[in-house]
């Protein structure tokens, strides 16, 4: 999918006699508020987010790699040390239920 694909998936249909903003990096720009643009959430790839409010704003997020929904990580066999943590935890939760049962008989039996 292109650029502007993208940025009309996410931002929506580009404006007549549209213009992109061009932002210099040592440059800090105020993007105006625009009523008439429902706000989009979009995410960059550490997950954080922001809500542009105008399409000037979407369009440059978007250009910059911002997308609508962030990449899930996959790491391949994460499953299965899921199932190891929680065999683990199991494991150590009827070690300390069966460890309390004897230690309690005892107690009753010394006493």
């Amino acid at each position: 999918m292109s650029e502007q694909q993208l940025v009309v998936q996410i931002c929506g249909p580009y404006p007549e006699n549209f213009e992109p903003v061009q932002i210099l990096s040592d440059e800090i720009y105020i993007f105006e508020n625009d009523p008439n643009y429902s706000a989009v959430k979009v995410f960059d790839i550490d997950k954080n987010s922001v809500f542009v409010n105008s399409f000037k704003e979407c369009e440059h997020y978007v250009s910059g790699g911002w997308s609508l929904i962030p990449d899930v990580d996959f790491i391949p066999g994460q499953e299965t040390e899921t199932i190891l943590h929680y065999l683990l935890l199991f494991f150590a939760a009827t070690t300390i239920f069966v460890g309390f049962i004897y230690i309690k008989k005892f107690i009753r039996r010394n006493l």
